[in-house]
């Protein structure tokens, strides 16, 4: 049935088709009845055996990526679809136009997206407003933090708008994901040089929060970057890493931007692999990037990631992926 309703969807350019949906499914939330037919008709009811990871219980394995609901406005709706967590984000200190449009393309013959969105978001304070009528909710929730996109904002200025962020929504989401690596602003990966990333961290730590703190990775790391990420993050608390952001890309009819879906599936199995190489055993692991098929989900967990989360997948499969993923692995 999703094929059908997919050829419709294609229509639209990517982020008007994105737009008009999520305007559609605000709307349609507060409507009685609604999340009960979508659990119903849409809902993975395939259970697995809960989670408990970092203090936190996942009902499942599966989450929804960040950059898929940049705001958190329809946490109820990927509930109600049956997400064990979802990932806020990636939120700024400032609100963000991001950049100018169009900057979301599909690669359809490779199921791919490629994204140079530059971090468009409403800012920490709006998503914090969001978060705090979320509160109730089962599903893990989970806050991806980034730089404001602004040349100016860099160096210890850099750090000090991840922590305006850190402060206003660390004590309301269940876990906060720094992402260190966005491939998609010109400043954007300040925080992977080993200097500043101590100093963010140093930072972070002096305000820690009861909240786990895992950090997202980039998926072309060289093995050297790598071992000095771990170590730094090792030496101030982090819980785990999310593998990996979109891959940093240059298309011949697109431009510049970062890849999802199955062009990036290589790099980020290769990183994941060399990452739980060299992690403690009890650093949590999160697969993100490439997991488009209910195999990609299984073999994601077989190579040792405690969690998967998924984006492209929903764009090209549909909602019913989370079923058929669920069942897998429960065989």
């Amino acid at each position: 049935m999703y094929s059908i309703i997919r050829k419709f969807l294609f229509l639209f350019p990517p982020e008007t088709i994105h737009d008009i949906l999520f305007s559609f499914l605000k709307v349609a939330c507060k409507l009685p009845g609604f999340l009960t037919f979508i659990s119903f008709f849409w809902g993975a009811r395939a259970p697995q055996e809960p989670k408990e990871l970092c203090g936190l219980r996942f009902c499942n394995s599966i989450g929804l990526a960040a950059g898929f609901d940049k705001n958190g406005e329809l946490i109820e709706f990927w509930e109600a679809l049956g997400f064990g967590h979802m990932e806020v984000g990636s939120v700024t200190s400032l609100p963000s136009q991001g950049n100018p449009k169009p900057r979301i393309f599909r690669l359809r013959e490779q199921e791919s997206i490629l994204n140079r969105c530059g971090l468009n978001n409403d800012g920490a304070k709006q998503v914090a407003l969001n978060l705090q009528k979320a509160r109730k909710k089962k599903m893990i929730i989970g806050v991806n933090i980034a730089k404001t996109h602004s040349p100016e904002i860099i160096g210890r200025a850099g750090v000090r708008d991840m922590l305006d962020s850190y402060v206003l929504l660390a004590p309301l989401a269940d876990y906060v994901t720094l992402n260190i690596s966005c491939p998609n602003t010109r400043e954007g990966k300040t925080f992977e040089d080993p200097v500043l990333l101590e100093e963010l961290l140093r930072e972070v730590h002096a305000l820690r929060y009861n909240t786990p703190l895992f950090l997202k990775l980039s998926p072309i790391l060289t093995e050297r970057g790598l071992e000095d990420v771990i170590n730094i993050s090792l030496r101030w608390g982090i819980n785990g890493f999310v593998v990996s952001n979109t891959l940093p890309y240059e298309h011949e009819t697109f431009g510049r931007g970062g890849l999802s879906g199955l062009l990036l599936q290589e790099s980020s199995s290769h990183l994941l692999q060399k990452l739980k190489d060299l992690l403690p055993s009890e650093c949590l692991v999160v697969a993100s990037g490439g997991v488009l098929t209910a195999e990609n989900f299984v073999e994601r967990l077989h190579l040792g990631a405690n969690l998967v989360q998924i984006y492209s997948a929903l764009i090209y499969r549909g909602p019913s992926i989370l079923k058929e993923m669920l069942l897998l692995s429960k065989n």
